[in-house]
Parts: structure tokens; C-alpha cells; sequence
């Protein structure tokens, strides 16, 4: 407990040292729910060019606000300590930016489902991104985007539906 408040602090006293658009951007990687992404997701959410988010997302790493994830498929990722990812949504949603970032990221991840609906390794890489936008999509009533990211997904959505039941 003590911990996590000192977490926050650190986290809210660097926070207040970031430029305006290196606080938004900041805030927007917390949709990611402490999970690894890709700079080109991070692009999608923030409305960045990916130039501008692999240099806010070097920031971030030399801030050690984020941290490199495990480089899969060729892809670099990133991700946020649980209590800083908790934080940064806090502030998304203190900022005013949602639901429209979440628009953004269901948009981004049912275009990535469908661009690599026969590649399941890159399905893979995002699966649990996918069951976000499958809970958001239902959140926000949008059944077209929900059904879309279910059919592209469908592969290893079910596969790690099978994997949980077995664990049962």
C-alpha cells in the first residue's frame, strides 16, 4: 500500500513536468491497460504520426515512465507498470478524453484483426487488446465493431478460451 501511493506520487510529480502533449499522450497509453502495444497502436489512440510517438514514447522510457516489452514479431513494444498504466487512464478520463479514445483503439484493433485475420501470430500479439475492444464495443453499443473484431479474431480468441477451461 505504501508502495502504490509512493507510485503515485513519483508518478504525478513527473507527470507535472511533461510538456501538454507529452501528458495527453501519456494519459492515452493508459487505455492500454498495462498491456504491451505498439507504437502504431499508440499512434491510432493519440492521433500522432508515428515519428511523433516513437519519440514521445522515448521520452517516456528515458522518464522510465514506460518500459520496453518483450520485442515480438518483429515489433517493438511497450507498456506501463500496472499502477502508472492505472494512473494514466485516471487521467484520460480527468482529461476529457474518452470515449473518443476508445473509439480510436476499437478502430485501430478491429483494421489490425482484419489487416492480419490469416496471420495468427500477429493476432497473437494483440489478443487481449481484442477482448478490451470486444468489451468496449459492447460498451458502447457498437455491434458492427463488434462483430467484426470477434470474426477477425476468432482464432486465438477461441484458442485462449480453451486454454482457460482447461486450467478450470
Amino acid at each position: 500500500m505504501f508502495q502504490d501511493h509512493s507510485v503515485q506520487i513519483s508518478s504525478a510529480t513527473i507527470f507535472a513536468l511533461l510538456d501538454e502533449n507529452l501528458q495527453r499522450f501519456f494519459a492515452l497509453t493508459g487505455l492500454f491497460g498495462g498491456r504491451a502495444f505498439s507504437p502504431a497502436a499508440a499512434a491510432a489512440v493519440a492521433q500522432l504520426s508515428l515519428k511523433h510517438t516513437e519519440d514521445y514514447l522515448r521520452k517516456l522510457y528515458a522518464l522510465s515512465l514506460c518500459q520496453l516489452a518483450n520485442a515480438e514479431a518483429g515489433q517493438t513494444r511497450y507498456r506501463l507498470h500496472p499502477l502508472l498504466s492505472q494512473y494514466a487512464e485516471e487521467t484520460a478520463v480527468a482529461q476529457g478524453h474518452l470515449p473518443q479514445a476508445h473509439h480510436r483503439l476499437i478502430n485501430y484493433f478491429v483494421d489490425y484483426g482484419e489487416k492480419h485475420q490469416n496471420n495468427i501470430r500477429f493476432l497473437a500479439l494483440e489478443s487481449k487488446h481484442a477482448s478490451t475492444v470486444l468489451n468496449l464495443a459492447r460498451e458502447y453499443n457498437l455491434s458492427d465493431a463488434y462483430h467484426r473484431c470477434a470474426a477477425a479474431f476468432a482464432p486465438v480468441l477461441a484458442e485462449a478460451h480453451l486454454s482457460a477451461n482447461e486450467s478450470v
